[in-house]
C-alpha cells in the first residue's frame, strides 16, 4: 500500500484512546507551494515520488493517539527531541508532548521516508521503531495496548535505559565483522558499540548513559553507534598545585577552597 492510500484509508477512522473515549482521525491540509522550497532546502536527499504524492494530498493527520500535535509527514510543523551526533538531518514527524519525537533518519543515500526512530530525553535513549513512515502510519489505528507507539512511550525506553541490552565492548567489536572491527580500531579503546544495522522494533541505545557529556559517534556509512564515558577533567586546584605555582588565590578562589 502507498502512503497516499494509507492516508486516505485512515481519514475519518474512529478509534478508542487511552481513556476509553472515541476519537476520529482527520486529514491535515497539503503543503503550500512555498513550503516545498523550505522542505527541499533542509533535506540531505531528494523527496521520494510516493512521499511527494502524499504531501500534495495531505501533510498528515490530526487526533492521533500518543502524539501531541498530530502527524506531519513533512516535519515542518513539528519540533521535538533530536540527536545531531546520530542523525544531523533528522526530520520530526510527530511528538509526544513531552519533548520526545518520532523522527525520520534521513541520510544523503536515503531512497525512502524512513527509518523512524523515537528520540527520547527522559530517559536519554534512542529507539528504532519502523523501517518506513508507512509502517508508522499503520500503527495509528491500533489500541494503546497493541500500538508500538505506546510501547516506545511506556515500556521500551525504560527497558533500554535499565538494561542497556545491545551494548558491546571494544574487545568484542575488534573481533566482529570487518566493518565493525575497522571502525573500532580507528576509534581506539574505551568505546562501546551498539549495532543497529539490522534492527528490530524496540532496539536502541542509551545515548546519555554517562551523563550529558557522554561521547557519541555514528559510523560514517552504516548504523552502528559508538558511545564513550567522558574523561574526567582534573580539578582546578589539583592542576594549580601540581604545577608548583605560587600565584596568590583570588577572593573567589579562597572562598571555594574553604568550602571544600
Amino acid at each position: 500500500m502507498s502512503i497516499l492510500k494509507e492516508l486516505q484509508r485512515l481519514a475519518g477512522l474512529t478509534y478508542t484512546n487511552d481513556d476509553g473515549e472515541p476519537r476520529q482521525l482527520k486529514l491535515k491540509p497539503p503543503l503550500a507551494e512555498q513550503e516545498w522550497k523550505v522542505l527541499r532546502g533542509q533535506l540531505p536527499c531528494p523527496i521520494p515520488a510516493d512521499v511527494e504524492e502524499a504531501l500534495r494530498f495531505s501533510r498528515g493527520l490530526d487526533n492521533a493517539e500518543h502524539v501531541s500535535e498530530g502527524v506531519d509527514l513533512s516535519g515542518l510543523s513539528i519540533s521535538g527531541q533530536y540527536l545531531e551526533e546520530f542523525a544531523p538531518h533528522a526530520l520530526a514527524i510527530a511528538d509526544d508532548g513531552c519533548g520526545n519525537s518520532w523522527s525520520l533518519d534521513l541520510q544523503p543515500h536515503s531512497k525512502g521516508w524512513g527509518p523512524v526512530f523515537f528520540f527520547c530525553h527522559d530517559p536519554p535513549v534512542l529507539i528504532y521503531q519502523f523501517a518506513s513512515v508507512l509502517e508508522f502510519l499503520q500503527q495509528l489505528e491500533r489500541t494503546p495496548q497493541q500500538s508500538e507507539l505506546g510501547q516506545a512511550c511506556h515500556n521500551w525506553r525504560h527497558r533500554i535505559w535499565r538494561d542497556n541490552p545491545l551494548v558491546a565492548d571494544h574487545a568484542w567489536a575488534l573481533g566482529a565483522d570487518a566493518e565493525m572491527a575497522i571502525w573500532a580500531k580507528e576509534l581506539g579503546p574505551g568505546w562501546e558499540f551498539v549495532d543497529l544495522r539490522q534492527p528490530k522494533p524496540g532496539d536502541g541505545v542509551s545515548w546519555g548513559r554517562y551523563g550529558p557529556d557522554t561521547e557519541l559517534r555514528r559510523h560514517p556509512a552504516v548504523c552502528i553507534v559508538a558511545i564513550r564515558k567522558p574523561e574526567k577533567k582534573p580539578w582546578f586546584f589539583s592542576r594549580w598545585f601540581a604545577a608548583g605555582e605560587k600565584v596568590p588565590l583570588t577572593p573567589a578562589q579562597n572562598s571555594q577552597v574553604r568550602s571544600q
